[in-house]
């Protein structure tokens, strides 16, 4: 791979003689590779672990049972929005397919990620051995000899777009985004057992800065205050380069400049790199962005002012919460049935709400996700899907893909209320000003406080202050 020229796929080529099946190692250009996937020449696509990947995924039903919608639903469920491709062969008692997510990305040693995934989802056929090292992938159209090739199924018609390392979405999701709750589990050998693989923000260390603005809050600063802000310094805050990057990343996309990224990044590295030599290092870096679709959400920084300055996210979120539990237009709020009135009274008035309940259904109240809503669609004669929107865990895969774009969604004229529990937490902001005008929260001691704050401010600029809770 140290040969190899920037740009080309390394490829093998299956060969049978007699009995034995050789392997042809090569590379080439996109271009020419795209050109050989129209005949099946038994070709397989080499990952290389210093380069980007789409989120991919290898399937095997071996008894030809499973249907390929319920796959991707539960594919969707996990990362929504996904532009799923998928090629493979359907045959009698036996169904391969091999999927590409073209708007997702992953970087190698994030891949246990989606070994967890495939472990958590191999009563579909989700194969967890296909994240290994210098993997060989089937190309689309192509097979070991005398085997059934994999064709197009679902997806994008072009080529390009089921290779793992070439033609990216424009815009796309980094994994990283997401939540994976389920761990690889470790395996025991000889030497004992070996250690998990931790989640990449649990990795970051703890920085201590040296000043704190107490008015300082988050969600309201520039991105420059918000980068100035993330103690970095040669000393007990020194930041591993794989963190420094991806801020970059982020700074690049919120539109800071080089200088200004680099006035922050100041920090020297154990070989005493010299000044000039690190800024043409990292302008170096900077300007691949320009052709990468790479992307950090503003989340990652979130998670590092978890580690330093939770204050900084929950103060003033915290402040006005216990304000709004007491006080609605001066009166106290005593019951649940106070705080129903509340939302009827504003929905009858024309404004749009968000609301947040953790129960997704429930068979004896209305205080649910689902019950909730068809609650106000039987008040108010709406339809769910069109003026209420709902988002919880048994909701259809298809309105998960509004969360790519909230922005376009949620502001709708047509849109009069979003219910949603923990289902949508981080990742999916809101981030217009001054559309919903109110936000309104039930709590539940089995809801973390974490989940619950993230779910509330979904919706970061409402026109009213205020979170309502009863």
């Amino acid at each position: 791979m140290s040969i190899l020229p920037e740009g080309n796929i390394p490829i093998v080529k299956y060969v049978n003689k007699g009995k034995a099946t050789w392997h042809q190692y090569s590379h080439t250009t996109p271009e020419h590779l795209l050109q050989l996937l129209k005949r099946n020449h038994a070709l397989f696509e080499i990952l290389v672990p210093s380069r980007l990947f789409k989120v991919y995924f290898d399937v095997d039903d071996k008894l030809g049972l499973l249907l390929r919608a319920d796959i991707k639903e539960r594919i969707l469920k996990q990362l929504p929005g996904a532009n799923i491709n998928i090629c493979g062969h359907e045959v009698e008692n036996k169904h391969s397919y091999h999927i590409t997510l073209s708007n997702y990305t992953l970087r190698f040693e994030d891949r246990w990620k989606l070994q967890a995934f495939c472990m958590a989802n191999e009563d579909l056929g989700f194969d967890a051995t296909v994240y290994s090292t210098n993997r060989q992938m089937k190309c689309i159209n192509q097979s070991k000899p005398l085997k059934h090739a994999g064709v197009h199924m679902e997806g994008s018609t072009k080529l390009s777009k089921h290779l793992i390392q070439y033609d990216f979405d424009e815009e796309c999701i980094d994994i990283n985004t997401l939540m994976f709750p389920d761990i690889v589990k470790a395996k025991a050998n000889a030497k004992g057992p070996k250690s998990q693989r931790p989640d990449f923000v649990a990795d970051i260390p703890v920085p201590k800065p040296k000043k704190r603005d107490p008015n300082f809050f988050f969600y309201d600063a520039a991105p420059l205050e918000i980068l100035n802000n993330i103690p970095h310094d040669n000393n007990e805050n020194k930041l591993n380069h794989n963190i420094i990057w991806r801020i970059m990343v982020w700074a690049r996309k919120q539109g800071i400049s080089f200088d200004d990224f680099m006035a922050w990044n100041n920090q020297k590295n154990k070989s005493d790199e010299p000044v000039n030599a690190r800024i043409a290092r990292y302008w170096g870096y900077w300007s691949d962005l320009d052709s990468s679709p790479y992307n950090v959400p503003t989340s990652f920084i979130e998670a590092i002012y978890s580690k330093f300055w939770p204050s900084a996210l929950k103060s003033k979120a915290l402040r006005k919460f216990r304000e709004s539990t007491r006080k609605v237009d001066g009166k106290e709020i005593k019951d649940e049935e106070y705080f129903k009135m509340n939302i009827l009274n504003d929905l009858t008035q024309g404004k749009k709400l968000y609301v947040f309940i953790p129960r997704k259904v429930s068979n004896n109240s209305i205080w649910s996700v689902q019950t909730f809503g068809e609650y106000l669609a039987r008040q108010f004669k709406w339809s769910i899907g069109k003026e209420i929107k709902l988002y919880h865990g048994d909701r259809p895969a298809h309105e998960f893909k509004e969360l790519v774009d909230p922005d376009s969604v949620w502001s709708r004229e047509e849109v009069q209320v979003v219910i949603a529990n923990t289902k949508i937490t981080v990742g999916v902001n809101f981030s217009l000003r001054n559309v919903f005008d109110k936000v309104y929260a039930r709590y539940e001691d089995w809801v973390s406080p974490r989940d619950f704050f993230q779910a509330i401010y979904r919706v970061r600029h409402p026109k009213d202050n205020e979170i309502v809770s009863p």
